[in-house]
Formats: structure tokens, sequence, C-alpha cells
């Protein structure tokens, strides 16, 4: 996977939800870094959050806007009607 910066343009939806360990703290300096990091190699965030230490990651990936929606099906299709 590879960040795009086109939210059109990609195949999966990435959430990441960060949250501190009981009784430490996030650096805002440490988050800065890593979304310059991000954007200098195009390594998707998901991937480089792991570099944090004391956090609990939780991750929610859906599919991206150009990925069509599921279709239902028709219950008679390929059947033969009887004549």
């Amino acid at each position: 996977m590879t960040h795009t910066d086109s939210e059109k343009d990609a195949l999966f939806k990435t959430d990441i939800l960060i949250e501190a360990e009981e009784g430490h703290t996030i650096s805002g300096d440490e988050i800065t870094d890593l979304l310059e990091e991000r954007k200098r190699t195009g390594t998707p965030l998901a991937k480089l959050v792991e570099k944090l230490k004391n956090v609990k990651l939780t991750r929610i990936v859906s599919p991206g806007p150009i990925i069509p929606e599921k279709s239902q099906r028709t219950p008679n299709r390929g059947r033969k009607k009887d004549i």
C-alpha cells in the first residue's frame, strides 16, 4: 500500500485511532515527524505509527470510493423456465 493525496483514487480508506497507554502521553512533535516522513517517502501513516512507543493502535480499513458497491443478485438469473 502507498499513500495517495487524492481520496478519489484510493482503493482503501484507512482510519487510525492512536491512544496513549495509561500513564503516558503522545507528543505532537512525534506525530508531526511521522506526517513529514509520510510526505517524503509515500509510506502510509498506518504503517509509520508502528514506530510510536507506549501507544495502542486501532486500524479500520474499508473500501475506498473507487471500489464499486456490491450489487444484489437476481433470484432467477440463469434458470430455464418451463414452457
